[in-house]
């Protein structure tokens, strides 16, 4: 029997082996008789049917596993926001509340503050832009350019910053999107047109579509 990751073979272990669902969930499980199995080494727990150490299952905060450093709202109407601090693990939260212009709600199963509206800009093409106003134009510079971002930080206003390269594509002479980077939320994100399909997140290549935890930046293919 091949055994996964941090993990042992064993003639005789548990029936009910820990899992991290223990922290939140009473295990009914009285089976007193072993079975030949792969048991986790002694510090690391069942998850998802990986062996992991048990300090990386989270906090357990009313009947719910969070993982480390992943926020939420412990109530429905975003009055207190709370983090799993990764060292306590534990669940510290504060009084909190929607900022002027968001609202309280779902979105794809997830609660959080959202815009009541959305601003859009967009690159696409041979190097055809359109600002948050609306306006159209083609610009075809070489360098790398501030597509969008703060022009100061501001308190209560996430800071990114989407930075943009035009380059030349299959060997023609116009110019093309070429490269696009943006910087928010600590995080690094990098398209290219050398990867086709996939992005660099945090100097690291990962298929599309992507999904940062939270469902805060999220990055999918569209059109040809």
């Amino acid at each position: 029997m091949s055994c996964p990751e941090n993990s042992v073979y064993t003639a005789c272990g548990p029936a009910c082996p820990a899992t991290c669902n223990d922290l939140v969930t009473s295990t009914e499980c009285q089976s007193l008789a072993c079975v030949e199995t792969c048991a986790c080494r002694e510090g690391f727990v069942l998850d998802a049917g990986k062996c992991i150490p048990k300090a990386e299952c989270g906090c357990a905060y009313e009947g719910r596993l969070f993982a480390p450093g992943e926020e939420f709202w412990a109530d429905d109407a975003c009055t207190r926001h709370c983090v799993c601090d990764a060292t306590s693990r534990q669940a510290k939260c504060r009084d909190a509340g929607c900022r002027i212009g968001e609202q309280c709600r779902v979105e794809k199963g997830i609660l959080d503050c959202y815009p009541v509206s959305y601003g859009t800009c967009s690159a696409a093409g041979r190097t055809h832009y359109q600002t948050f106003d609306g306006s159209r134009f083609v610009f075809q510079g070489s360098c790398l350019y501030q597509l969008a971002g703060l022009c100061k930080k501001s308190q209560g206003l996430v800071d990114f910053q989407v930075l943009i390269q035009n380059g030349h594509q299959d060997n023609q002479h116009l110019s093309a999107i070429a490269f696009v980077q943006v910087k928010v939320y600590g995080g690094d994100i990098a398209i290219s047109q050398k990867h086709p399909g996939k992005i660099m997140v945090d100097n690291l290549l990962v298929n599309l579509p992507y999904r940062t935890r939270g469902g805060k930046v999220s990055a999918y293919q569209g059109g040809r």
